[in-house]
Order: structure tokens, then C-alpha cells, then sequence
């Protein structure tokens, strides 16, 4: 049993005749947790914490749920001075703090407190399915609602966002570690981040927190003139000129290669501004890079693997936040709580939303509010505040009054009002419509010429009105809808923007010359689709096109001039064999994805290709490798599927290449060749669920290489001492004939060995005792 430090101190300082007050307790802290949600994740980081604060933790990393609990856990219960808490543990665990005045701490992880006591929500939901798998045993069911409930009574600690997230990024430790924090928009992302950077900034030699990277990275030379900020923030002095984004990621690299510093980049929506802001192992050891971001698949596509999900508020939070913002206390007036209730449950818990709406209606007075929360919901008034406005504008003669310039109908559930189409023919001046959920009634003939922005989901518009003639529109969208052919498209100068995705109807796509400074087509999983006309090759300001789940898609345009063009999908287009000859050069195409289409290869002018960085070609059954050889610049590549024979080669030149993904792809030891002419820029590699018995040797020449992941590969037995210095994360779960593994280089700082089964208790130990100081293990 291990004594308290003031034991400790006692003891030492007394005579040897003294006697050693023994503890009573074995360990300091019991966790009790759910370990499918949290072992891997956040009760892990509690463990390291507590542990590395000298505070002696019992965790059970072997208990599986619904299973009994040992008596050897009990035991440990029984014998520990703390409890952490997360059912029959917990009944134990609340005798031991009765009979022991041992102290229970309940830790609220992603869990509204009042969910807990009241068992609503998921509790609930679990304990209605309790009440049928133990229907013999009704009194173990009574015990764990009581333990519950006396539980969620404890003062206990409820994790906040930014704690989780600063878990994570363990800000005092050594390597390298990125972080991401994504959600939707409004829900707290920046402000989650900003407040951690302002938390632990200091304990870096550099910071920088580059906002609205998505916003800033748009226009041209958007990302040098980030990369010059980053440099200016963090070394200080006079902004460095950089000519272009490559030269940029060198003098990053060079000048913070040894510096210890801490970078947010917030709002990111694209690999490409990653891979010239953040580069795998760009910074000193002890860096930290936190991204905020709306997609989680970009994050898992950079190898991020620290992520942190935003979560909306819970009603008790969102009330206080609303009520903060609009009436300066903490709860609103007793006599406007059922008001503030549907106001924030309108707000749906996103935190901008509930501070916008608050401070609209601060310092209002109450009369005013109660009208304003009314307003949002009663959906029933809405033609009579339209009325009351119209006849404010025109009191003499409101029903000819044409002045109406935006409508806005955004319902929580389609069906809720029903709108008169024939309303439009007397709109001659809307400019603005969107229309979410509301249905229309009768056969609509016209749409205002004046629109300018039109957001029609759902619409049920065949084909637009013959008299629509659209000089002024810069954005269409009409997911999702009947539309069946754009036969009647008038010409549109202004048109930035045509969203017709999920349009099942459309099967021909006419003259798109009617559109010629169009900059974003949409045109995914419309899966009539048959054609596209060979127009769309030559919009030279089309900037994103979007054909992703065109499943009988065969007829595309025949030649690209797109000059503008940035991003390409072809994605699911299982019928279109051909890829286009590229006229010109495409400077400024710079994703490609054809993954699971039926694409053959790219003929010699994808040499035209010079700015792209990344492709992916992941599950193209007819495509071969020798066909990407022309692509210099790519810099990574997905490529995935079973139809690479034993004597292919997929040697390729490449000198750009950073990360290769070859899942599933068929390869041994044999045929697999890595890219050449990349020895030096080459940091991520992934030939997961391969036929390899050992690990290829090439991939030892890869002075840099950063990440390796061979997951699910069966046959693999043996891991060569292959691996470079560089290397800090080394992932082979489910290998599971893996039975010899070598010693780790000093850099490496995350393995998973997860679901290796034949590797021997001798081998785990040996590993364990080299590197479980330094090394994330799982």
C-alpha cells in the first residue's frame, strides 16, 4: 500500500523507533467508466493526467460491459480513496463512499447531469431495454436507478469542451500532436479555440492563430499571404515576401523545423490548405497545431487522429446562454420562460445562434419580446405580419403593391404552411427566395426576371417557366427536385452558382454556353444523368464541378480548357470509360477524384495537370497505374481496390509525392515498388489490408517518412527493422499474424497493436518495457 506525501514526509523525519502509519488505501483513484465510449479516448488522457501527477490510479482496461465484475475489482474498490464514476461498479462503489466516507466524483463526459438523475433521454431509452433482458432480476434494475440517481445528486464535474481538447493536446508533453475540433457551423468551434490558445499560449517560443482560413485562402495568392502571416507571428519582425505557396512551405520548414510553436487554423475546408500551412512534422518537437473545422473526413484524410467533436449545448446550458444575452442574468422572468424555451429550441443549441438572438432582443421591452419570440414560431401569423408590412408600404392600394424584395421560409418540418404560387406573377421585384419545407400549391408559370438569388429545395418545377428570362440571378439551387430538363434555359451572364444536385429526374445536360461565368456546378448523384454537353469543357471560369454519384453517366465532355477549374469529381460515374484530352494547361486544377468510376486511364495530355496535388482513383477496376505517370506535381494519392495482379508494377515518378494510399490493392512483398524520385518529400504511407507476410524493404529509403498504417493486413508476420528515425506514428491493427516486431526508432510516439493476437506475452513485454515511457500504445 502506498502512503500519502504527508506520510511520506512524516516518516522520514522520525526516529527509526517510530512506527510508519500505513495508508489504508491501495490506490488514490478508482475510474469508473464505459469503456466502448471513452477507454480509447478520454478516460485514457484522465489516466495519463492523474498518473502523472503522482496520483497511484487503478483503471480496468479488461472489463467488458454488460459482463459481472470480479472479485479482484471489488477488491480494488473497496481499497481506494477516490472515485471517479461512469452499473454494478457503481452500486459498490456508492456502499464503500456510505460505510467508508470514501469520496465518489462523477465526471459528466458529453452527459447532461439532469439526463442522469431523471434517467430521460439515452437513459431512458437503456433502462426500458433493461427492464426486458432482466425482467428476472427487477430489483438489480431498481438498484441501478437509485445508484443513478444518487450519483448524478453528487457534486460532481461536468467536462467542458475546451478542458477536453486541451487533454488532448497535452501541452507539456514532447512530439508533435495536431489536433482537430470539427462541427457545424455556429456551434463554438473558434471560440473553443481561441480560448484555449489564449490558455496555454505561453508555454510556447511561437504562436499564431490564423482566422477564417477557408475565407482568406480564396482569392489568388489567399495562401501566401497566410504562410506570410504565420512566419510574422511567430518570429516577429517585418512580413517575409514569398513569390509563390512551394517556396512558402520551404521557408516554413527551414525556419520552424527546431521551433516549439503552437498554430490554430481556423475554419478549414480543404487538403490544400493543410498541405501549405501544416505539414506533417513541418515544426519543432513539442508543436501543436489545433484546426478547426465542418468536415471530419478531411481530418481523417490528413491521418488526423485527435479529434475532438463539438457538440450541441444541452436545453439547460442553451437557457442560460440565451437568457444571459438577452436579459443579463442567468434564467429569464418566470413570466417569459415558456417563450424563452421556444426561442432557444428554435436556436436548436447552436451557441451563435442562441447570443445572436439574445442580444437582438437585449434591453428590449418585455411587450416587444413576448411579440418577438411569438414571431419565430407562430408560423400561422406569418401572412398577417406580411400583410401589416405591405400595408404600411401601400396603404391606399396594399394588393397592387409590387415591393417585396426577399422571402425567406425556413421551417423546422416540411409540410407546416402551404403558399400560393400564383403570389409570384405580383412579385416583379423579389430579388431573394428561399423556400425550406414550405410547400407550394397549383402549377407554377412564373418566377420574378429580378431574382437574384433563388434557393429552392425540393421544388417541384419540372422545367422553368418559359417567360423567366434570369439576366440578374448569380445563384440557382434546386436540390433534390423534380427538374427534368433544362431545355428552356434562358441566357444567364450573372449566374455564379447552379446547384441541381440529388435531381433523379434530369438525364441530359444541354448547351452550357448559356452560363459563361459560371463558377460552381453542381450536378451530383443525379443518377438519370446520361449526358453532359461537351460545352461544360469550355466555361473558362468554372472554378468547382461536381458530378460525384452519376451512376449512368456515359457521355462527358470530350476536351477541358478550363482554365479556372480547382476542383474535378467524377466519383461513382461507373459507366464513363473516357477522361477528356486536356487542351491547355490546367494550372489550376488541383483535386482530382475518379475513385469507383469506370475510367481506363489519362492519356499522355495529363501531363497538362501541373498544379494538381491531389487524386484519388480508389476502386477504378479498369484504371491502370503506368497512366498517372505524367502527373509531376501530384503530391498524394488514393488509390484502392483488388484488381492489381502479382506481376504488376506500380513504380511510378512522382518527385512531389507526400502520402500514398494503397488499401486493398493486392500487393506483396513482390510487386510492391514505391513511387520514384520522392525519397526526400515522401512522410505518408498506407498499404493497409495487403498481401504482405513481411514488411517491404523499400520502405526504409524514405528519409522522411512520417506515418505508417498497415491495417487489416492477415498474412502479416514480421516487421523488419525497416523503419527510418523520422517515423512517429506506426498503426498495424488487426495484423493478425504478426508475431515478430522490431525495435522502435526514438521518434516513434503512437502504436497500435490492436486485435495482433499472435504476438506473445515476451514480445508485448519486450515492447512495452522499450517504449511505454514515450509511446502512445493501444
Amino acid at each position: 500500500m502506498a502512503p500519502t506525501a504527508n506520510q511520506q514526509g512524516h516518516s522520514s523525519s522520525s526516529s527509526s523507533s517510530s512506527s510508519v502509519t500505513q495508508d489504508p488505501w491501495t490506490y488514490d483513484v478508482f475510474v469508473s467508466f464505459r469503456g466502448k465510449d471513452t477507454r480509447t479516448n478520454f478516460t485514457d488522457h484522465l489516466y495519463k493526467v492523474l498518473s502523472n501527477k503522482g496520483i497511484y490510479t487503478f483503471i480496468d482496461r479488461e472489463l467488458i460491459g454488460g459482463e459481472k465484475i470480479s472479485p479482484a475489482l471489488l477488491k480494488a474498490i473497496e481499497e481506494s480513496r477516490i472515485f471517479l464514476i461512469c452499473l454494478d461498479e457503481l452500486v459498490e462503489i456508492l456502499r464503500c463512499k456510505s460505510s467508508t466516507n470514501q469520496i465518489g466524483w462523477p465526471i459528466f463526459y458529453k452527459v447532461d447531469p439532469s439526463h442522469v438523475r431523471n434517467q430521460t433521454n439515452s437513459f431512458g431509452d437503456a433502462f426500458a431495454d433493461m427492464n426486458c433482458r432482466f425482467k428476472d432480476n427487477t430489483e438489480k434494475v431498481l438498484r441501478w436507478r437509485s445508484a443513478l440517481r444518487e450519483a448524478a445528486s453528487l457534486k460532481g464535474y461536468t467536462c467542458k469542451a475546451g478542458e477536453a481538447v486541451e487533454m488532448l493536446l497535452c501541452a507539456g508533453g514532447n512530439g508533435r500532436r495536431i489536433v482537430g475540433i470539427w462541427g457545424t457551423s455556429g456551434i463554438g468551434k473558434t471560440t473553443i479555440a481561441k480560448a484555449i490558445y489564449n490558455a496555454i499560449a505561453h508555454k510556447f517560443e511561437g504562436c499564431c492563430f490564423l482566422a477564417d482560413v477557408r475565407e482568406n485562402s480564396m482569392p489568388h495568392g489567399g495562401l501566401i499571404q497566410l504562410q506570410e502571416t504565420l512566419l510574422q507571428e511567430i518570429l516577429g519582425g517585418n512580413k517575409l515576401k514569398i513569390v509563390s505557396a512551394d517556396k512558402g512551405i520551404s521557408i516554413i520548414q527551414k525556419l520552424l523545423r527546431h521551433k516549439r510553436i503552437l498554430l490554430i487554423l481556423d475554419d478549414v475546408n480543404q487538403l490544400e490548405q493543410l498541405d501549405n500551412l501544416a505539414g506533417v512534422g513541418w515544426f519543432g518537437e513539442g508543436s501543436r497545431v489545433i484546426i478547426t473545422t465542418q468536415d471530419s473526413g478531411l481530418l481523417k484524410c490528413y491521418g488526423i487522429e485527435l479529434i475532438y467533436e463539438v457538440h450541441k449545448l444541452y436545453d439547460n446550458q442553451a437557457l442560460e446562454l440565451f437568457s444571459l444575452n438577452a436579459f443579463g442574468r442567468n434564467e429569464p422572468p418566470n413570466d417569459y420562460l415558456e417563450r424563452a424555451k421556444r426561442a432557444i429550441a428554435y436556436a436548436q443549441g447552436l451557441p451563435l445562434a442562441l447570443t445572436l438572438l439574445g442580444s437582438h432582443l437585449r434591453n428590449k421591452r418585455y411587450t416587444s419580446l413576448a411579440s418577438y419570440i411569438r414571431w419565430i414560431w407562430m408560423h400561422d401569423l406569418l401572412e398577417k405580419m406580411g400583410k401589416d408590412i405591405i400595408h404600411e408600404e401601400c396603404p391606399i392600394e396594399p394588393g397592387k403593391c409590387r415591393k417585396i424584395k426577399r422571402i425567406m421560409v425556413e421551417l423546422p418540418k416540411p409540410n407546416e404552411i402551404t403558399l400560393n404560387a400564383t403570389s409570384f406573377s405580383r412579385m416583379d421585384n423579389l430579388e431573394i427566395f428561399i423556400n425550406r419545407n414550405a410547400i407550394l400549391s397549383g402549377h407554377i408559370k412564373y418566377l420574378p426576371n429580378e431574382l437574384r438569388f433563388l434557393d429552392w429545395g425540393r421544388c417541384q418545377l419540372r422545367s422553368l417557366p418559359s417567360k423567366f428570362y434570369a439576366m440578374h440571378l448569380a445563384v440557382f439551387n434546386m436540390p433534390c427536385g423534380s427538374m427534368r430538363k433544362l431545355e428552356k434555359f434562358k441566357y444567364m451572364p450573372k449566374l455564379k452558382s447552379l446547384n441541381l444536385s440529388g435531381c433523379q429526374f434530369l438525364k441530359k445536360i444541354s448547351d452550357l454556353s448559356i452560363i459563361p461565368n459560371i463558377k460552381s456546378l453542381n450536378l451530383s448523384k443525379c443518377t438519370s444523368l446520361v449526358e453532359v454537353n461537351d460545352s461544360v469543357g469550355l466555361l473558362d471560369k468554372l472554378v468547382e464541378l461536381n458530378l460525384d454519384g452519376c451512376f449512368k453517366l456515359t457521355r462527358f465532355a470530350t476536351a477541358l480548357r478550363l482554365k479556372s477549374l480547382e476542383r474535378l469529381c467524377l466519383r461513382n460515374c461507373g459507366r464513363l470509360e473516357s477522361f477528356p484530352e486536356i487542351e491547355d494547361k490546367l494550372e489550376s486544377l488541383v483535386i482530382l477524384n475518379i475513385g469507383e468510376s469506370g475510367i481506363r486511364g489519362l492519356s499522355s495530355s495529363a501531363a497538362y495537370l501541373t498544379g494538381i496535388t491531389f487524386m484519388s482513383a480508389g476502386y477504378c477496376d479498369n484504371l491502370t497505374f503506368t497512366s498517372l505517370r505524367s502527373i509531376y506535381g501530384l503530391q498524394r494519392l488514393t488509390t484502392l481496390g483488388d484488381k492489381v495482379t502479382s506481376d504488376s508494377n506500380i513504380s511510378l515518378a512522382l518527385p512531389k509525392l507526400v502520402f500514398f494510399n494503397l488499401q486493398g490493392c493486392n500487393l506483396s512483398e513482390s510487386n510492391f515498388v514505391l513511387p520514384l524520385d520522392c525519397w526526400f518529400t515522401f512522410t505518408f504511407l498506407d498499404p493497409s489490408g495487403n498481401n504482405f507476410v513481411r514488411c517491404p524493404g523499400h520502405i526504409r529509403k524514405f528519409a522522411n517518412l512520417w506515418f505508417v498504417r498497415l491495417n487489416g493486413c492477415k498474412g502479416l508476420q514480421e516487421i523488419p527493422e525497416l523503419l527510418r528515425p523520422s517515423v512517429d506514428r506506426v498503426l498495424l491493427p488487426n495484423c493478425t499474424s504478426l508475431e515478430n516486431f522490431p525495435k522502435l526508432p526514438q521518434g516513434v510516439r503512437w502504436l497500435d497493436l490492436v486485435n495482433c493476437h499472435r504476438l506473445g506475452g515476451y514480445e508485448i513485454d519486450r515492447i512495452f518495457s522499450a517504449c511505454a515511457n514515450r509511446v502512445k500504445i493501444t
